[in-house]
């Protein structure tokens, strides 16, 4: 069996995601035309109001138990705890770090705050 879900968000009128020729992008939904925006707009808008709760830029990684032993590092821990410690963190989460080439990084991309004492 296969499912396709659409969902549709009421949006106020306002060209919220443009293409590369700078007009705005669209589609034809139940015979009727609508503006499209893509998950990279919703990422974007999503990564600028946590940037906006914690008042610092942040980056996308992939490698989220690495930062962490590096920022355990540090503050004084030993190599194997602050490696334990940033592998804790993210199966917290529910991920698993991958233990390919010892980068310990995840399927997903994660934000984190850029400057190092924001977390």
């Amino acid at each position: 069996m296969y499912l396709d879900i659409h969902a549709l968000h009421t949006l106020p009128y306002s060209n919220v995601n443009r293409d590369g020729l700078n007009s705005p992008k669209g589609c034809v939904y139940g015979g009727t035309p609508r503006i499209r925006v893509s998950s990279q707009s919703w990422k974007r808008a999503a990564r600028l109001h946590v940037e906006h709760q914690l008042d610092t830029p942040t980056r996308r990684t992939r490698q989220i138990a690495k930062e962490v032993r590096g920022r355990l590092r540090e503050r004084g821990w030993d190599e194997d705890d602050a490696r334990r410690g940033g592998r804790a963190v993210v199966q917290a989460y529910g991920l698993v770090p991958d233990d390919d080439n010892g980068k310990d990084q995840t399927s997903v991309l994660l934000w984190i705050p850029a400057a190092p004492d924001r977390c």
